[in-house]
């Protein structure tokens, strides 16, 4: 929310200073403003309760709802970086019940994480594309972030959810740890898998977020378990 609220920003400026623009023309700007200002507060909070280990505030929500506000707000910085993000949904899902900020937050992540592996191993690779896939399985919904980055090591991977590991100069490393904390207490599984050709040669990496489908502790995810790890191949 704030690279919207920086963009929105210096666009009006823009506009003001060119002397080419209306009350009308920037009514609508500085809305999405306000409504971006709106929801960093919203994240902050809920993050903050979160850490606090306050329950998350589950209601009723749409995947595709999720998916699409995640992906607006990551395409401010895959834009930056010339990479595309698209999408593959089936016409039908079902309802989860989440804390949709928090769910939200973490595929934000995740995709932020993927456009800046993507951009720092292949500056120069022609459309880079960012997947995101939404699957059923056993009653779960499974989201997953299909990069096209250098993949991940095995030593990597293995403390890549760690707290204050990072793979990152400036990184602080509570990123994925706070995202794997959040799909967990919503009773899911986050986890990462190189994509690997049948040749072996790795071709990025998927980060999979699995979420029990219907109400919490209702006959829908009873006794479920999230779906086991699977290696993703070039089928995705």
């Amino acid at each position: 929310p704030l690279a919207a609220i920086n963009n929105y920003c210096s666009g009006t400026v823009a506009l003001v200073k060119s002397g080419r623009t209306t009350p009308d023309n920037l009514l609508p700007v500085l809305e999405k403003t306000a409504q971006q200002a709106v929801r960093a507060g919203m994240i902050i909070k809920r993050i903050r309760e979160f850490v606090k280990r306050s329950e998350p505030k589950r209601q009723a929500t749409r995947v595709a709802d999720i998916v699409a506000d995640a992906v607006g707000l990551a395409e401010i910085e895959a834009r930056k970086r010339r990479i595309r993000i698209v999408t593959d949904l089936r016409s039908r899902l079902p309802v989860i019940y989440v804390d949709p900020v928090l769910i939200e937050q973490v595929l934000v992540n995740l995709l932020k994480n993927a456009a800046e592996a993507m951009h720092d191993a292949r500056p120069n690779a022609v459309d880079p594309v960012i997947r995101v896939v939404v699957r059923l399985d056993s009653g779960f919904v499974c989201i997953s972030v299909v990069d096209q980055g250098p993949g991940v090591d095995e030593a990597t991977a293995e403390r890549l959810f760690e707290p204050f590991y990072s793979t990152k100069s400036d990184g602080m490393g509570m990123g994925l740890n706070i995202c794997r904390s959040i799909i967990e207490s919503h009773r899911g599984r986050l986890w990462v898998v190189n994509n690997v050709e049948s040749d072996g040669h790795i071709t990025g990496a998927t980060f999979h977020c699995s979420l029990p489908i219907g109400e919490p502790d209702g006959p829908s995810n009873g006794g479920s378990e999230a779906p086991t790890p699977q290696t993703v191949t070039g089928e995705l």
